[in-house]
């Protein structure tokens, strides 16, 4: 996952500050030359500015097809809900989420 670093890490899709309380979506170093995923390589974005973004659909194709090509990617690929949300398929289960000591950018 991506480096985070809470009230100084921007989103790279608005420029904007990424806070601890947004709601968010981190993406590891896949060093990919795709011009989808080069912009969110190694990033964290805001959750609503990737499910807006116009390439949307394309980035989701694209880090699907990068992502699973690497063992970190092969059980976890990027999906769009019928909302129009982008999300981790599998995600954490409440459990795992509840039994987390810390958030995963604490860990550095």
């Amino acid at each position: 996952m991506a480096l985070f670093e809470p009230d100084s890490t921007k989103c790279p899709l608005c420029g904007c500050v990424v806070s601890e309380s947004d709601d968010i979506i981190g993406f590891t170093f896949l060093g990919s030359y795709d011009p989808l995923i080069q912009p969110l390589d190694d990033s964290v974005v805001h959750r609503t500015c990737l499910s807006r973004w116009k390439d949307r659909d394309a980035f989701v194709q694209a880090w699907n097809r990068a992502a699973g090509a690497t063992q970190f990617g092969r059980n976890r690929q990027l999906t769009v809900d019928e909302t129009g949300q982008v999300r981790y398929y599998p995600e954490k289960t409440l459990v795992e989420a509840a039994n987390a000591k810390k958030p995963w950018w604490r860990f550095w």
